[in-house]
């Protein structure tokens, strides 16, 4: 499936824990990964922004330049 293709691009691969060499994720770890909540939406609600405004946010080319340099502060100790 593409999707499968496109996410095993953004994840990358794994170490295999017995041979210790790279492998690509297989479709249930890749659905693991995929399903499970994003850190993106944790910084999101951090900053104030609900899953609701952030289709609104990504249209507004301002807003989302000031929504990604507050979520970059937040990485600053």
């Amino acid at each position: 499936m593409i999707e499968n293709r496109v996410l095993r691009r953004i994840f990358g691969s794994r170490r295999d824990k017995v041979t210790g060499e790279w492998r690509k994720l297989h479709s249930e770890e890749l659905n693991d990964l995929y399903s499970s909540p994003s850190f993106v939406w944790l910084d999101l609600q951090e900053v104030g922004c609900g899953v609701m405004d952030s289709i609104g946010l990504a249209q507004d080319s301002y807003r989302w330049r000031a929504l990604a340099n507050a979520v970059m502060n937040l990485w600053v100790p």
